[in-house]
């Protein structure tokens, strides 16, 4: 369990990356703090990536599907809070909590942020 997540934290090794992602940096952590930074960072790139695909999904947007978008992010935003608290729980109280959470959100807003840039 703990090797998946410092995968996810840090990137795939080299021979099992699929495509070179530019939202994927490797993570340089050793220690529990150094690999919480990391996911911090890898949450902070994707929530960059989400706003860049919601500000183009909205310029795309038909007048009437526009109210749908900002509803479907509200809603979104709220998924992903309550999912990632949940997943966080298991580890309250403990030094891999922040990265759990993170790693949680940077997950679940790259997959919004790929829904987001998908065609229709």
């Amino acid at each position: 369990m703990i090797v998946l997540l410092y995968l996810l934290a840090c990137g795939d090794p080299p021979a099992l990356a699929q495509a070179p992602d530019p939202f994927t940096v490797p993570c340089e952590g050793v220690t529990q703090v150094e690999i919480n930074g990391c996911a911090a960072d890898s949450l902070h790139r994707e929530l960059q990536r989400l706003e860049a695909a919601q500000a183009a999904a909205m310029a795309d947007a038909e007048d009437d599907q526009r109210e749908l978008l900002v509803r479907s992010n509200e809603a979104f935003e709220a998924y992903r809070t309550a999912e990632c608290e949940r997943r966080r729980g298991a580890y309250t109280g403990g030094s891999m909590a922040p990265m759990v959470g993170a790693l949680c959100a940077a997950e679940l807003t790259r997959e919004r942020s790929l829904a987001l840039e998908s065609p229709l």
